[in-house]
Formats: C-alpha cells, structure tokens, sequence
C-alpha cells in the first residue's frame, strides 16, 4: 500500500533466475502506479516455476486545500480534488472529497481515504482567529518619569497596521495620553 505517493515498488527477491510480472515487467522488482491485483511467475532457469498474486493498493489524492485559518463565525473548504474510484469519509460523516466547516473553535477533521483495497488517515487542521482583539489592559500606565511606552500586540499575527503607519508588532510611543488604533491580520 502507497499513500500520497504516485508508484509502489513491489519486490519478489533476489533468490530467481527469472521474473515475469503481470505488467510485462522481467526484474526482481516492478513499480506499480494504479491499484489492482498483480501477478508473478517466477523460475529458476527452467528447473522450478512457481507463481503468486500481490493485491497493490496506490492512493494519491491531490490535496486542494489543507490546515488553514480562519476567523472565527466564517467557513472554510478543505479537502481534495475528486479522484475516480476513490472514497473519503470525514470525521463528521461527509464523504465528499472536500467539506465546508465552521469551527468556532481550533479544530481537527479527519478523513479516510480508501480505494477499495486499503485506506489512508489524513487530518486537516482549522486554526480559528477571534478578530475582537483586546489588549489585557486597554491603558497603558507610563511612571517614574519614563519618556516612551512599549506596547506588545503579539506574535500570532501575520500583520500589523497601527494608526500611526507602523507596522511592526511592537509600538513605541510617548508617555503621554494618547489613542492607537491596531488592525491585526492572520
């Protein structure tokens, strides 16, 4: 079994003369790229002839969307391309090959993927952002006669505009009274 790959090696061993694989393949190992049922006849020059079957199974779904993040009360669509004669099956009961969600909270799908012969796990996560940020404390109380006040905005964000053109995630300001206005951006 293969998962996310696009060819299985299968190997008889090195202990024959000769190989003869269902798919006109003559090596000791053959690459199989779709799943099904393959068979080998196997000798040892003409001596001793002997033959099996391998059931290869090769899932290769192509990932349309995988982790993402959102903001919180908002979807999105996660999942994969449609492939023919594969199946999913998500941890919510869809079997779509891709699934609108709306976490309110971080969340984990899953979804098994399966060709009928074997089945592969993935897990898709969906970081939730809640965009009503607040600093812990709205005011900053600058003493001790200090001339400047750092304030923190975090590292979790992609980006930062304060009303002042800055966008970096620390602001420094006078130790005056005065209002900043941050947007955040994920």
């Amino acid at each position: 079994m293969s998962c996310g790959s696009d060819t299985v090696n299968v190997s008889a061993g090195s202990t024959w003369d000769n190989y003869l694989w269902s798919n006109g393949d003559t090596t000791e190992t053959t690459s199989i790229t779709s799943s099904g049922v393959y068979s080998l006849t196997v000798s040892n020059n003409g001596q001793c002839e002997t033959w099996d079957t391998v059931t290869v199974s090769v899932i290769n779904p192509v990932l349309a969307q995988g982790d993402t993040m959102i903001c919180i009360n908002t979807s999105a669509t996660v999942g994969y391309n449609a492939l023919t004669n594969i199946s999913f099956l998500w941890s919510n009961s869809n079997t779509s090959p891709s699934i609108s969600v709306s976490p309110v909270v971080t969340s984990n799908y899953t979804v098994t993927i399966s060709d009928g012969i074997s089945s592969c796990i993935d897990t898709i996560s969906i970081t939730v952002n809640d965009p009503n940020f607040t600093f812990t404390n709205d005011t900053v109380l600058a003493t001790c006669f200090a001339d400047s006040v750092t304030v923190d905005a975090g590292a979790v964000w992609v980006g930062y505009n304060w009303s002042t053109g800055e966008t970096t995630q620390t602001k420094v300001g006078p130790a005056n009274t005065s209002d900043h206005i941050l947007q955040l951006y994920f």
